[in-house]
């Protein structure tokens, strides 16, 4: 669709009409976003400067300094074998996934019947 509009525009002799119309609002736009995201950097600059001046002062008064880490937390050793890595299969039908049980009320053949289950055992007469 923007292929063709554009098509149009060029085919009907409108470009530098165009290209004049939107040069003021999207050079506005550019140097208002600019001026934004310029004035955010320096502010973090300034805040990093600061905090990195008291964690330099609190570390020369009290002997104390941060350790930072990842998100994530400490990273553990990895054991010198590894974990137990298991063969690829090489089909989707390979996959020995669950399979779910019958819905209450379904037919299934003798041979797919589950097994009743035994009987508790009464351990009351031995004894």
């Amino acid at each position: 669709i923007m292929v063709g509009v554009a098509g149009l525009v060029i085919a009907s002799g409108f470009t530098a009409e165009l290209v004049a119309f939107m040069a003021g609002p999207v050079a506005e736009t550019l140097a208002s976003l600019t001026a934004t995201f310029l004035s955010i950097i320096a502010l973090d600059l300034v805040v990093v400067a600061v905090l990195s001046l008291i964690e330099f002062a609190v570390r020369r008064l009290t002997g104390l300094s941060v350790e930072y880490q990842d998100a994530a937390g400490p990273v553990e050793p990895v054991d010198e074998v590894g974990p137990e890595i298991l063969p690829m299969p090489r089909s989707i039908t390979e996959v020995p996934l669950p399979v779910p049980p019958p819905p209450p009320g379904a037919r299934l053949p003798e041979s797919e019947r589950p097994h009743p289950p035994a009987p508790p055992v009464d351990d009351s007469s031995s004894g």
